[in-house]
Order: C-alpha cells, then sequence, then structure tokens
C-alpha cells in the first residue's frame, strides 16, 4: 500500500485523513494502435489529525482539513494518505494525479492558499495506522521528505475538484518496490494563516462522485515492430590492394601533418580504407538493416533485440528428400515398363506418393547468425544496424521489442536479406 500525507498551509479546520485504496475505476483511451489505460484508485479509509488534539483521531468525519481554522482552536490541521498500489508493480506509468473535492463550506474563502504533498518513508517496513497526531510523530521510523512532491493552490467560493500531480512521486514507489504502505502527507505551505481549507472525505454523502481518487493512467498498449528487406554485395578481393595503398597514404599524411584539423580528417579516411581492406581480404559484404519500433506511451524509449538468421541446406532434409527422389524415378520407370494394368495403376500410385513427399520436403533451414541486444534504447524512428556476413546467400532477421511496461510486441518484423 502507499500512502499519502496531507497539511494545509492555512486551515480553519480540524481534520487530517488516511486513505488505504480498495476499489478501482477503469476506463481505456484508444489513440491509434495505443491504449491508455486509466484507474481511479478510491479511499477506503480517512483521517485528519490535529496538533490542538494530537490524541483525537477524526476518521470518521465528512471533511478533510489542513491549516488552522480562524478561532476553533484546533491549532494546525493535516491529513494523511495511504495507498496500496501492488497492480500497479511492472506496469509503465504515464501519469498519475491526485484528485480531491474542496469544500467552501467549511472552508475560508478569503484567501487562497498553497497545499503540498509530502512523501513519508517508512523506514522500519511495517504497516501500522497512525491516525492521531501524536501517534505519528511520536513514531521514529517515519520521515517525511522535506521537499513537496506536488503542490495546488486551493480556495474560492465555489466547490471545484483540486488536483496534485504525483507522477514522479509514484513512479518513484513503483522502482524501490520495498514498501507495501506508502504514505502522503498534505499540509500547507504557510500553516500560520487562519484561512484553513477542507475537503471531501470518503464518509461524506454521494461520496462516490467525490470522494478523494489517485488517478492512474497506464501503458497498455504492446509495441508494434517494422523490418526492411535489403541486400548487400560482397567487397570484391582485386580491390583490396588499392585499399591499402590509400590507408597507407592517408597515414602517412597522418603522420606528416601538425594541423589537427586535417589529422582528424586524415585519421578518418585512413580508418576507413583500412576496413575497406579487411573487407576485400575477406569478401565480406555489409547490409544495412533497417527496423523500426512504434509505440506511443513510450517516452520513445523500449527494449529491442534484433535476431538475423542465414539460409542454409539442412543435411537430413535433404538426404529424405534425394531417397523420395530416387524411390518416384524407380517406381516411374516401372510403371513405363510394365504393361500389366494392375501393376501400372500401383506404380504410379507409389510414384506419386513419393514424388508429393518429394516436392513437401523443404531441404532449408535458417540459423542465428547474430543477435544483436539493445537494451533499453531509442524507439519510434527508423534505425539503421549494419550487419556483415562473408557469405553469398539468403537471409533474414527479427526484431523483436518489449515495452518499459513489459508489454511485448503485437508483431514480429521480418525483413530478407540478400547477400550477393
Amino acid at each position: 500500500m502507499y500512502g499519502l500525507f496531507c497539511k494545509g498551509d492555512n486551515v480553519n479546520h480540524r481534520k487530517i485523513l488516511i486513505l488505504i485504496i480498495t476499489s478501482a475505476v477503469i476506463s481505456m483511451l484508444f489513440v491509434g494502435n495505443a491504449i491508455a489505460l486509466t484507474t481511479n484508485y478510491a479511499p477506503s479509509r480517512d483521517t485528519t489529525i490535529v496538533s490542538g488534539t494530537p490524541d483525537l483521531n477524526y476518521e470518521s468525519n465528512e471533511y478533510l482539513f489542513v491549516a488552522q481554522d480562524n478561532g476553533g482552536g484546533f491549532g494546525i490541521e493535516r491529513f494523511l494518505l495511504v495507498f496500496q498500489l501492488s497492480k500497479l508493480k511492472g506496469k509503465f506509468i504515464n501519469r498519475v494525479r491526485l484528485r480531491l473535492a474542496y469544500s467552501s463550506y467549511l472552508s475560508d474563502t478569503t484567501d487562497l492558499q498553497s497545499v503540498s504533498v509530502y512523501n513519508v518513508t517508512n523506514n522500519s517496513g511495517e504497516y501500522r495506522m497512525y491516525d492521531t497526531w501524536n501517534s505519528f510523530y511520536s513514531n521514529n521510523s517515519y520521515v517525511v521528505d522535506s521537499k513537496p512532491a506536488a503542490t495546488a493552490v486551493v480556495g474560492g467560493t465555489q466547490n471545484k475538484y483540486v488536483y496534485w500531480d504525483v507522477t514522479t512521486l509514484v513512479k518513484s514507489w513503483m522502482v524501490q518496490q520495498t514498501q507495501y504502505y506508502n504514505r502522503v502527507l498534505l499540509k500547507a505551505d504557510n500553516e500560520q494563516a487562519t484561512n484553513g481549507k477542507a475537503f471531501k472525505s470518503k464518509d461524506f454523502p454521494d461520496a462516490d462522485l467525490d470522494r478523494p481518487l489517485l488517478i492512474v493512467s497506464t501503458d497498455s498498449s504492446r509495441p508494434v515492430t517494422y523490418a526492411k528487406n535489403t541486400s548487400a554485395r560482397r567487397r570484391s578481393k582485386s580491390k583490396a590492394p588499392r585499399y591499402l595503398k590509400l590507408y597507407r597514404y592517408y597515414r602517412a599524411k597522418q603522420l606528416k601533418s601538425k594541423n589537427l584539423a586535417l589529422r582528424r580528417r586524415y585519421a578518418k579516411a585512413k580508418n576507413k580504407y583500412l576496413r575497406a581492406y579487411r573487407d576485400s581480404k575477406k569478401q565480406i559484404a555489409t547490409a544495412r538493416l533497417k527496423w523500426k519500433v512504434s509505440d506511443t506511451f513510450s517516452e520513445n524509449k523500449a527494449k529491442v533485440i534484433v535476431k538475423v538468421d542465414r539460409k542454409v541446406i539442412s543435411r537430413p532434409h535433404k538426404r529424405r528428400k534425394d531417397i523420395y527422389y530416387k524411390k518416384y524415378k524407380a517406381y516411374k520407370a516401372k510403371y513405363k515398363k510394365t504393361k500389366n494394368r494392375r501393376l501400372r495403376k500401383r506404380y504410379l500410385d507409389a510414384a506419386d506418393k513419393y514424388f508429393k513427399a518429394y516436392r513437401k520436403t523443404n531441404q532449408y533451414k535458417y540459423i542465428q547468425v547474430k543477435r544483436v541486444n539493445y537494451g533499453l534504447t531509442t524507439v519510434n524512428k527508423w534505425r539503421t544496424y549494419k550487419y556483415k556476413a562473408r557469405w553469398a546467400g539468403n537471409y533474414r532477421y527479427h526484431v523483436y521489442a518489449t515495452d518499459q511496461g513489459n508489454n511485448k510486441q503485437q508483431n514480429i518484423a521480418r525483413g530478407s536479406i540478400r547477400i550477393k
């Protein structure tokens, strides 16, 4: 579970609350081939903590308060929220917003007040409900961050929803994954002012409409992969002496020159012709494999793997194919030689049987010759991988992708490679 602790800057009311998320409302937004899944986590428990009455619990109150009121004698008011987000583990989070329903009925409407959200770290790892001022602050295992995770301005004469963007905070919870219950504290930036603000709690009538919510948008889409066919020609062995000569020429110029810009230019040309010389000696071809991974909600990052296969002859399959062909030829010869009508039909059926088996048997297979693991890399644009092949023939490559939410690709893109 994860928790939020809310405290008001200027509060005229006297409640602080703790929420535990138990239910969720789910909706989907379709964008092209991508799906944004939005889940609304509703609280199962809330409470206000008050400095003026440090041992009292306000869990059943219909309102949550921050800051100080203008004469109620409650002192500083804050409220706690606790969330359980175990279902978000392994998902890619797009955006998270905390929504509270502001109530002008019990709020001081003369001034605006800034209310901030602070993360509360549980160093003990245990789960306990600290729903009074003293029980929360007397526990040394809880540390409130010095900097707020989000801030919003609250106030006015109209009831309305107030939102805090806590995306970064919730993402950090998912990365740490050390606590099942995380708390957040909401408090006012100016707690000395007597312009407290009130929010509706889960116990407010019609709470289904105005209850506190954590609105989480996650990525449930899967990446789409693309690959282009390509071809390449092996370098001619007869050009190796020419490349070697050019390499030595530029190396000599690099060593001789004292101009740094020219030395870099000559070094670049030298390395170019050295690679060309080595490729020519081994008659290596360089094929450019163009691939792309498209994923709308990926922040342009995904885990990508490219596998290259070479088409070769399978010896067992070739041997079986040769046997079928020989038997076909033998029965065909017998069919032509005999004049017995019954034997002719038997030999013809046998010849047809082995001919079909011969045609059906594929003597080729693909073996993997290269596996490129990009890891977490940039996507949503065309990328190129230079594959070097020594042998002529037919190749193919496949593109695999997994987004940051561990959603695997919708398709496995395949491209052909022709090496001449």
